[in-house]
């Protein structure tokens, strides 16, 4: 038996982010998100950044943003 089907796949919420591909030791970069709510509600998002052996913020490590419904929001 075969059978054709059309199928959606949808995230009400995700986080766009996009790093660069290849960093050099002592590099230093921004690196922005934007959150994206699809959702029919608003939601209070807490982002952080932890620290490794590989790379560490110069700045500030978390954010706290609100996203309304259907809205996206930048940070960094």
């Amino acid at each position: 038996a075969e059978a054709e089907l059309d199928l959606r796949a949808f995230q009400p919420f995700f986080l766009d982010f996009t790093p660069p591909h290849a960093l050099t030791t002592g590099d230093e970069i921004e690196l922005s998100t934007i959150v994206r709510n699809y959702s029919e509600r608003k939601e209070e998002i807490a982002l952080s950044f932890a620290p490794s052996a590989w790379a560490s913020p110069l700045s500030s490590s978390s954010s706290q943003i609100s996203v309304e419904p259907g809205q996206s929001a930048s940070v960094g």
